[in-house]
C-alpha cells in the first residue's frame, strides 16, 4: 500500500501543473478532430451563390434555422424580415469563425461562449423546429444505458469541451507569438484596486508596530516633530501597554527615530502630547 501512495504523492504536483495546459490543448484537439469538419460542412450548405454568398444565405440556410417560418411563407425568402436575414447570416459566419478561433487560440474564451450559445440555439431549433422533441431517440435521456442521442448525449459533450476552454484556457498556440493572451494583458492594465489606483501601482500602507518589551522613548534635545505628524502613545499609570498609530517624524536629520516598544499588547486610551516624554522614560 505504501508504493501506490508514494507514487500518487510524487505524481500529483506534476499532474496538477500539466493539467492547466494539457486539458485545454486536448479539448482543442478533440474539437478539431471531431467537430470542426461538421461545422465547416454545415456552414458551406448555408452559403449563397457567387463571391458574396456569405452575405446572401441560401434558401436551405433559412429552412434549417427557421423551418416553421419557411413553411408558412412557402419557402419564399423575400417575405422574410431583416431580422431573419441577420440571424441566418450570423449563424453562418459563426460556424466558420468560432471553431477556427478556438483551435487557433485567438479569443478562445469568447469564442467558446459564442459556441455554447450557438449550440443551445441549434438544439432548441432541432427540438421545436424540426420535431426532435417528439423523437425519444433524438432527444435522449441522461443516466440511461444509451449514449448516442443527438441532444442530451452528444451535445452535452460538446458543451463540456467549450467549458474546459473557458475555465482552463491554457497557453494558446498562436496567441503567444502575436502578444494576445486571451485578454489577460488588457485585464491587467484595466484592473484597479479599491483605492482607485491601478492594481500594479496600488500599495497597502504598512502599520509599524513593535510589540516587544517596555515603553522606551529616546529623543535628542534638539529633536523636533513635524507639525503634521501624529503619534498616539498610551501610558496609563496602572498598566504598561501602548499603541503607536504612527511613529513621529523627526525634523532634524541627526536626531534618532522614536522607538516604541510594547510588552503586553495595545491600550485604547491615547495621550495626545508625546513631546512630554523625557529623554529616557521607562514605564514598568
Amino acid at each position: 500500500m505504501r508504493l501506490p501512495t508514494t507514487l500518487q504523492t510524487r505524481l500529483s504536483p506534476a499532474l496538477d501543473r500539466s493539467g492547466d495546459w494539457l486539458l485545454p490543448t486536448l479539448a482543442r484537439f478533440v474539437l478539431a478532430a471531431t467537430l470542426a469538419g461538421y461545422f465547416w460542412a454545415s456552414g458551406l450548405t448555408k452559403l449563397g451563390d457567387g463571391f458574396f454568398g456569405f452575405l446572401h444565405p441560401s434558401v436551405g440556410a433559412y429552412a434549417q434555422i427557421f423551418p416553421r417560418t419557411m413553411e408558412a411563407v412557402v419557402y419564399d425568402v423575400s417575405q422574410l424580415s431583416l431580422l431573419h436575414w441577420a440571424v441566418v447570416t450570423a449563424g453562418t459566419w459563426a460556424e466558420f469563425i468560432l471553431p477556427a478561433l478556438i483551435i487557433l487560440g485567438l479569443f478562445a474564451r469568447l469564442a467558446s461562449l459564442g459556441m455554447i450559445g450557438f449550440v443551445f440555439v441549434q438544439s432548441l431549433t432541432d427540438l421545436f423546429g424540426h420535431g426532435a422533441l417528439d423523437d425519444p431517440a433524438a432527444f435522449g435521456a441522461w443516466f440511461d444505458r444509451h449514449s448516442d442521442a443527438l441532444i442530451l448525449d452528444q451535445r452535452t459533450f460538446w458543451m463540456l469541451l467549450f467549458l474546459v476552454i473557458i475555465f482552463k484556457r491554457g497557453r494558446p498556440p498562436l496567441a503567444r507569438p502575436i502578444g494576445l493572451q486571451g485578454g489577460n494583458r488588457l485585464a491587467q492594465k484595466c484592473a484597479f484596486s479599491s483605492s482607485g489606483l491601478p492594481a500594479a501601482k496600488a500599495r497597502t500602507p504598512a502599520t509599524p508596530t513593535i510589540p516587544i518589551g517596555n515603553i522606551v522613548a529616546k529623543l535628542k534635545p534638539n529633536a523636533a516633530y513635524i507639525p503634521s505628524a501624529e503619534a498616539i502613545i498610551s501610558t496609563p499609570p496602572h498598566n504598561a501597554r501602548a499603541r503607536a498609530i504612527a511613529p513621529p517624524a523627526i525634523a532634524n536629520s541627526g536626531a534618532r527615530k522614536l522607538a516604541v516598544f510594547t510588552k503586553a499588547g495595545f491600550s485604547k486610551k491615547p495621550i495626545t502630547s508625546p513631546t512630554s516624554l523625557n529623554r529616557s522614560t521607562s514605564v514598568a
